[in-house]
């Protein structure tokens, strides 16, 4: 049920869910999927990150807060 929710309201199924669009370093932007401390990758997902990887976007899994603004901290830099 949550699922098809979300693809009611356009959200496409193994896209990372943070999208930065600003170019840096040698990255054309960052995506970053949000998982739990358990949680693992889909199919779909994997497939997504490796295709945003090879149009040459950095791309991170992290599992905390502290991950995500290590992530991005270092991205910016």
């Amino acid at each position: 049920m949550r699922g098809a929710k979300l693809k009611k309201m356009g959200v496409l199924a193994g896209v990372p869910d943070i999208h930065i669009l600003d170019p840096r370093k040698t990255y054309c932007g960052l995506f970053i999927e949000l998982k739990t401390a358990k949680g693992r990758l889909t199919p779909s997902q994997k497939d997504v990150i490796e295709r945003i990887e090879n149009a040459g976007y950095k791309c991170a899994v992290c599992r905390s807060l502290d991950e995500v603004i290590e992530v991005v901290d270092d991205y910016f830099s």
